[in-house]
């Protein structure tokens, strides 16, 4: 009896021995860390700066970006610095929706840049504007947003709105997220987000004839995003309509997107 219970003991050790061991040759993976592209860099006197993204380029319609900025000694300026952005297009400029915060990531503080580019570099030139008056900085970084197809815009009673997809990068046969920003033009400079509008969202393959049951019209959740959901029945050819009302009142005309996968 006591040899057995000896011999279960030295089984037990052996094993936790055995453990310890497993856990030291694989330690666990950091999952917070974010793979981040270097999109443009720029040193600047005493200072650094350098827009990275999780895609390899910025893009026409919804794009986040990071921007990091330090001193000669490596220390994060992000908290001094305004961001803009702007387009110049000849002796006009203007700027995008956009909205800022300073966040952490990979143990380093940056600059988080939630986007929305109402036009891609074709039309004119990008750039980013880093200010600060107590840091004495006023840098420019010139950048590319490449096109997608991605925002649709239109007038209505003398306003220009902008209207963003934002989702169905990768579709699939079923139920997809159906994502869409809207925002309006108060001046050049200032792209408000438009909270107030109702959506009715309409399917159809072409091809076929025929439409898909389940979808939901997007509803605006904050921010000027509204959110819903659209059924691709099979592969193929798909038209996507989608209304936008205020009260009663259609605003602009309907916006259709097609995709084939």
């Amino acid at each position: 009896m006591f040899n057995s219970i000896k011999y279960i003991a030295l089984l037990l050790l052996a094993f936790s021995l055995y453990s310890c061991k497993d856990d030291d040759t694989n330690p666990v993976k950091d999952t917070d860390e974010v793979t981040l592209n270097s999109i443009v860099n720029k040193t600047s006197g005493d200072y650094t700066f350098e827009v990275v993204s999780e895609d390899k380029e910025l893009k026409e319609g919804h794009s986040v970006f990071y921007i990091r900025a330090t001193d000669n000694s490596n220390n994060s300026i992000a908290k001094d610095l305004s961001v803009n952005l702007i387009m110049e297009m000849g002796m006009m400029i203007h700027s995008t929706p956009f909205m800022t915060e300073v966040v952490t990531m990979n143990d380093k503080e940056y600059i988080k840049v939630d986007a929305t580019f109402i036009m891609a570099s074709a039309g004119g030139s990008w750039f980013i504007t880093l200010k600060s008056e107590t840091m004495a900085i006023d840098e420019r970084m010139d950048c590319t947003v490449i096109a997608t197809g991605n925002v649709k815009r239109f007038t209505f009673e003398e306003k220009s709105y902008f209207v963003t997809l934002r989702s169905l990068d990768s579709p699939k046969v079923g139920m997809n997220d159906f994502v869409i920003s809207v925002h309006t033009r108060e001046s050049m400079m200032i792209h408000p987000a438009v909270t107030d509008l109702t959506t009715e969202v309409e399917m159809l393959m072409p091809s076929m004839g025929h439409g898909s049951d389940g979808n939901v019209s997007p509803i605006h959740s904050a921010n000027g995003v509204y959110k819903g959901k659209v059924n691709f029945n099979m592969t193929g050819d798909w038209k996507i309509t989608l209304r936008l009302k205020r009260g009663e009142m259609m605003i602009g005309e309907p916006i259709v997107y097609t995709l084939d996968f």
